[in-house]
């Protein structure tokens, strides 16, 4: 059986300001949702529970279980 190749056209903006910005703020991001500080180049995910704050930098080994996730949407 052929499989069709499907292609999709996706446009989004990350959530992102400064370390100090993103702190002062400190809104609640949605569940998933990745912010990155623009100054420092660190990233948190959100987990639509906790305030910014609140949450940890994603570390190597978060990332990588985060490549493996996009990759089994890939297929």
């Amino acid at each position: 059986m052929d499989k069709k190749q499907i292609t999709y056209s996706v446009s989004f903006a990350l959530r992102r300001g400064t370390a100090l910005d993103l702190f002062t703020v400190n809104e609640t991001p949605k569940a998933g949702e990745p912010i990155i500080e623009t100054d420092t180049l660190k990233i948190k995910i959100g987990d639509g529970e906790h305030p910014y704050n609140e949450l940890n930098y994603v570390g190597a080994e978060e990332l990588s279980t985060l490549e493996v996730d996009i990759t089994k949407l890939q297929d």
